[in-house]
């Protein structure tokens, strides 16, 4: 599974999150409230956030991503796209 719904518990249950979020994305990924976005992984690592707008997954990466990742991930959000529909 590479796309992590808002809220998922790895993100939740752990004290230390570094093993699958590096510490400079945090704050990015989870919010002062407590708010978890969703995301999405990269080799095993927290890699972006996305949403759903206009029936489309939209990605937001915090890196530029290899063409290859790029395009499993778009093939990916299609899919997760026609399931969220």
């Amino acid at each position: 599974m590479r796309f992590l719904p808002r809220w998922d518990s790895s993100l939740l249950a752990h004290a230390d999150r570094s093993r699958i979020l590096p510490e400079e994305h945090r704050k990015t990924v989870i919010r002062k409230n407590g708010d978890v976005l969703p995301s999405f992984l990269v080799d095993g690592f927290v890699a972006g956030t996305w949403g759903v707008e206009d029936g489309r997954v939209q990605l937001e990466s915090f890196e530029p991503l290899p063409r290859d990742v790029r395009r499993a991930l778009n093939f990916e959000a299609r899919a997760l796209a026609e399931f969220c529909a």
